[in-house]
């Protein structure tokens, strides 16, 4: 199923590389996203909370910076 979502992604212009997945809670990206969106920024956060948790295999329960 890894493959054929990543080949997908791919296919849409965008890199997954579920190797690099860190495993983590993400309460605290969901937070950010609400946040955001209360600052018109919620696109935004998502395109780049799922980068770097997809494409860069940030924690996204310690990563300070995204």
């Amino acid at each position: 199923m890894s493959a054929q979502t990543t080949a997908m992604a791919m296919s849409a212009g965008l890199s997954f590389d579920y190797d690099r997945i860190v495993p983590a809670n993400t309460f605290n990206a969901h937070r950010l996203t609400r946040f955001a969106a209360t600052k018109g920024l919620q696109d935004l956060a998502e395109e780049r909370l799922m980068a770097a948790y997809f494409t860069e295999g940030r924690n996204m329960a310690t990563s300070r910076r995204f």
